[in-house]
């Protein structure tokens, strides 16, 4: 639980770490600021890694390298503009809302990771646990909010890098670790298939760009 346990000397660590693991220099000369009051597990943004409140389900020392690795993907991706995205004048992708509304349906495994994530709440919830169980399980009205689909494929290809670290020996996930990203992963191609879907009717590019005509 880095986001609750570690403080900056443990980031630089657990960096280090990485480094050993993957036998060359991870982040190298990059801004690493652990922010645990921030509502996120771990964001690379404008050449500055934060580490935020980490998910319990990523509670071990393994499972934090695994978020380094993921966003260290993010960071060679950005290098060589791997998924190029349209940004705003602040660097932020272009994001707007729509008027489309789709149907979400989670399945068994998306079910019982957000069952341990609710049951690991402070204070606990006082709702029986069918009840949470049957919520959670039912269809989820989505408003569609637009950003470039190459965002979703870089994210999908940053959770299956996390999964590949695993599968190489590089650290070694947890149970609960490897359900929340393969439920992440699921979760992402369903946003990836609606940005595909509206950038086709609308005429826009992965990017987020207008097509030319």
């Amino acid at each position: 639980m880095m986001g609750s346990v570690y403080g900056q000397n443990r980031l630089l660590e657990l960096v280090e770490l990485l480094s050993v693991r993957v036998v060359e220099p991870v982040f190298q000369d990059q801004p690493l600021i652990h922010q645990p009051e921030a509502p996120f597990n771990a964001r690379f943004l404008r050449d500055t890694l934060f580490i935020g409140s980490i998910q319990p389900c990523y509670h071990s020392t393994e499972d934090s390298l695994s978020i380094l690795y993921h966003e260290w993907f993010h960071y060679e991706a950005g290098k060589i503009s791997l998924f190029p995205i349209q940004t705003d004048s602040m660097a932020v992708p272009v994001q707007w809302k729509t008027d489309v509304v789709y149907v979400y349906m989670p399945d068994s495994m998306e079910v019982a990771h957000e069952m341990f994530l609710w049951k690991s709440e402070l204070p606990p919830s006082n709702l029986p646990d069918d009840k949470m169980r049957e919520l959670l399980a039912g269809p989820q009205a989505i408003a569609f909010r637009y950003a470039p689909s190459n965002l979703a494929l870089e994210e999908i290809a940053a959770y299956r890098a996390q999964l590949k670290g695993d599968h190489q020996g590089i650290y070694t996930l947890s149970p609960e670790a490897r359900r929340a990203i393969l439920v992440r992963i699921r979760q992402l191609e369903h946003t990836l298939f609606q940005r595909q879907a509206y950038e086709e009717r609308n005429g826009l590019n992965p990017d987020g760009s207008k097509q030319k005509q």
